[in-house]
Order: C-alpha cells, then structure tokens, then sequence
C-alpha cells in the first residue's frame, strides 16, 4: 500500500474537486464521494467510488437569415418569424427565431454528433423570444441518463429550459 504522506508530512492524495476546478474553471463539475463502506470511513478514502457531474457548454450566434433558412425547411412561414414590420406592429423588438428552430439547437448541444435516436425524450419550456443576432449559451448537466438543459442569451435572459432522457 502506498504511503499517505510524502517526505513533506502532506497527505499524498488528489483533490478531485480542486484539481477539476483548475482544469475546467469553479462550478464545471461537481464531485460526489459517497462514504457507505466502513473502512474508508474508518480510514480515510483508499480509493473510493466517485461521482462526476459535469456541466456542458456551448454557444452560437444566431444569424439573420436563420428564422427564413428554417421556415423554409419547416414550413412555418408565420410572419412573425419573417416579416419585420409584421413583428413590430404585433409588439415584439424584431422578427423572431421559432421556438422549434431554438428547441432544435438545444437538441443538438445534447446528442452533439452522436445518434439522434439515444435521445428518448425531449421536452422543453420556451421563456422569451430569440432575436436574430443574439448569441445564445447552451448549458447542460448530466445525472445518468437524465441531461438537464438550459438556453440564455447575451443579456443572460433565460429563452428555453429542457430536460432531456438519453439511452
């Protein structure tokens, strides 16, 4: 068995927590160490049974041409997703992005270039409208096969929150 010590008198051990906040920045993972097994509660953690959740991230910019590039694959040629002054004179700032188009990029962030089909379900809250030109943060957590999902904008105005189950 290896020592616990070095020559120091420093315990010879990794701070999991520590060493994966330097690598990937403060609050990108969280590490559980569940202590059920009365020797390692006994003697301290001889390697033990870790838990690992990590947040994902990702970011795009939303192009002005997007909401037409998706109509036209979708078929949702509703006005308020094409027409400017149809917007405006509806109340919002602009034209906006559909919700499915947003959904839809949320889904990608989660499956990124895996299988479509391991995503068993997906189901989302729409908060506020996306505007052509925003750049919107995708972060997700993953607990086994059940990912968690939320969508900001720049301004960090929360436009979609998800929870998605994978196989």
């Amino acid at each position: 068995m290896k020592s616990k010590a070095n020559i120091n008198g420093e315990p010879n051990a990794i701070f999991l927590q520590d060493y994966l906040d330097d690598q990937m920045g403060k609050d990108a993972a969280k590490v559980i160490l569940p202590i059920t097994d009365p020797y390692v509660v006994h003697h301290g953690s001889l390697g033990s049974f870790a838990t690992i959740y990590v947040k994902d991230k990702s970011k795009i910019r939303i192009s002005k041409y997007m909401p037409y590039f998706y109509a036209g694959a979708s078929l949702d040629f509703n006005l308020i997703h094409i027409d400017r002054e149809f917007a405006q004179a509806n109340g919002l700032p602009d034209i906006i992005l559909q919700g499915m188009c947003t959904m839809a990029l949320a889904a990608k962030h989660i499956i990124k270039n895996d299988d479509p089909y391991k995503m068993e379900t997906f189901k989302v809250r729409f908060l506020n409208p996306v505007i052509p030109g925003d750049e919107l943060s995708f972060e997700s957590e993953q607990n086994g096969t059940e990912i968690n999902v939320e969508v900001s904008n720049q301004s960090d105005n929360k436009v979609l929150r998800g929870h998605a189950k994978v196989r």
